[in-house]
This record gives structure tokens, C-alpha cells and sequence, in this order.
């Protein structure tokens, strides 16, 4: 399906975790547009099939979202939420996942909802509960749904501060030589957006290099922390760096790699 770009380059700007929402419901009509996104099986360069899936749930009567350490890190005031599914026995589906759970998000962001990737730290057995699953599916990730608060609260506002969330790396750490003259136009403001974007406890694990006159996504190291796959946050800075490069008259393909690298993104 064609990629709404510019809506979703300025939402990739304007984006910014909340776990503290209005619990005002969310209009249908505003779940209609939401769902279109939803239901699309693929975006752009990827297509995922049934690999992986992103469900609304329009109204949440149980309380999936636990606190990091008691009330710390806990989300609250949310009236609904998203449940992303990804299927254990596909190839890259922490990729995909992360590609297409970050679209559904940039959609939200562009219709006035809040949202915050939640991986670690949320209720499986309540979640379970909320979706039907095939034999090799499993809930990756989940995040509230609604309209912000006026106001964040105490917890909310600690989180961020010691999670760092506002806090990006600098492009150079991110992308060594960015900065020079091998670097294209397109590709630097791709890794651009890339910096932007969400990660677990914003760890940021993507490294780019532009090689052969390709863009490439690599991890920082291989090894996973807090219990969440570094590919999910590589999947989420493919997005943002497609959206980039897109909006910058470069649409591209995405090609999987192994290892530390994990794609490759050709014009």
C-alpha cells in the first residue's frame, strides 16, 4: 500500500512516548482509520503477510500494564490499547513486527492519540486473553491507546528522566561518516529520522552505514537486553529511515541480512 510519507514523517518528529492518557473514549470513526492501517499487509518496501499483525482493542476492561518497580514506570488513564503479534516461526519477524507495529503508531500519532511501546514490563496472561492465537503466535509488545493527559505525572516524568527518552545519540556514534561526502543526500536525512525513533529503555541499538551505494542497518552488538529483541527496534528505525529517505524522493527496497546486519535499503 502506498505510504502517506509526509503525515508520517511529521509525526515521526512530533511523536513522543505517554503513559499517562485522558481516559476520554476514542471516537469509531478515528478506530476506522486506525484499523485501515491496521489491516494492511504491508507498507511501503515490506510486505508481512501473516507474519505479523497489530490488533486494537477499543475498549480495555482489564488492566494489562504493570509498574517497572511497584507504581514506577505504570500506565495509566488508557481506554484502549495495542497488542502486537508476530509469528514465532517466520524469518525476521521481530523486524517486520517492529516495521509495522511503528506504522500503526505513526498513523495514531498523525490522528491525535497517544501511544508507548511497552515489550517488558505488561501483563502476557491478561493480554493473552484479549486475541485469539494461532500455534506459533505470541504477543510481542503491547501500548495504551487514547487521547494524552494534560499532564504528566510524577512517574511518568521519572521514567523519562531516567530512561533518558528525549536524550538521541549523535548522528556520527550513529552513523559514522554521515556527515561526509560518501553519504547522499537521501541517506543522511534517512538516518536522520532513524535517531528519532522509539527503542527499549531508549537504547538506541542501530548503527548505518552506506555501503555500495545501499543503506544498511546493523545492531550495536548481538547480544539483547531487558528481555526484548534489538531486531524490534531495528524494525522500528527501518520505518522511520524509509519514511525519511521516501520523503526525500528515494523510495527503496529492504533486503534482510544476518548477523549484526540486519537489512539492506536500495534505491
Amino acid at each position: 500500500m502506498d505510504m502517506p510519507v509526509d503525515a508520517w514523517c511529521q509525526a515521526a518528529l512530533d511523536r513522543h512516548s505517554r503513559r499517562t492518557l485522558d481516559e476520554k473514549a476514542i471516537a469509531p470513526p478515528v478506530f476506522e482509520e486506525l484499523e485501515a492501517v491496521c489491516s494492511a499487509d504491508g507498507w511501503g518496501s515490506l510486505e508481512w503477510g501473516h507474519a505479523t499483525r497489530v490488533a486494537i482493542v477499543r475498549e480495555l476492561r482489564t488492566n494489562i500494564f504493570k509498574g517497572i518497580v511497584g507504581a514506577y514506570g505504570r500506565i495509566e488513564g488508557a481506554p484502549s490499547c495495542l497488542l502486537f503479534v508476530g509469528d514465532r516461526a517466520v524469518p525476521h519477524m521481530s523486524e517486520l513486527l517492529g516495521y509495522a507495529g511503528e506504522a500503526v503508531l505513526l498513523e495514531a500519532t498523525r490522528l491525535g492519540l497517544a501511544t508507548c511501546w511497552v515489550g517488558g514490563f505488561f501483563k502476557r496472561e491478561r493480554a493473552v486473553e484479549l486475541v485469539s492465537l494461532g500455534p506459533s503466535e505470541e504477543i510481542v509488545a503491547v501500548s495504551p491507546l487514547g487521547y494524552p493527559a494534560d499532564r504528566q505525572t510524577f512517574s511518568e516524568k521519572l521514567m523519562k528522566t531516567l530512561a533518558g527518552a528525549h536524550k538521541r545519540r549523535e548522528l556520527e556514534v550513529l552513523a559514522p561518516g554521515v556527515t561526509g561526502d560518501g553519504w547522499p543526500e537521501w541517506a543522511q536525512e534517512a538516518v536522520s529520522l532513524a535517531r528519532v525513533a522509539p527503542s527499549a529503555v531508549n537504547r538506541q541499538p542501530w548503527r548505518f552505514r552506506f555501503e555500495d551505494g545501499a543503506l544498511i542497518v546493523a545492531l550495536d552488538d548481538v547480544k539483547d537486553t531487558y528481555h526484548i529483541p534489538k531486531r524490534l527496534d531495528c524494525g522500528i528505525s527501518m520505518l522511520h529511515a524509509e519514511v525519511g529517505a521516501r520523503a526525500h524522493g528515494a523510495p527503496g527496497t529492504w533486503e534482510f541480512l544476518d548477523g549484526v546486519d540486519v537489512a539492506r535499503y536500495t534505491v
